[in-house]
């Protein structure tokens, strides 16, 4: 993601992403305890997005 973000090509995305969490019901769930710790648990690892 590091090399994705100073490529300067998603911006955009980045930019979206910053935003909604900032969003107050959004940034109050991502301080809170009801929230689940990231892990690999149930998501996909996708090697192409390793870059």
């Amino acid at each position: 993601m590091a090399k994705m973000k100073k490529s300067g090509k998603y911006d955009g995305v980045f930019k979206l992403y910053d935003a909604v969490k900032e969003r107050p019901n959004i940034k109050k769930y991502l301080a809170s305890d009801r929230r689940a710790e990231y892990s690999q648990g149930i998501w996909r690892h996708y090697p192409e997005l390793d870059e």
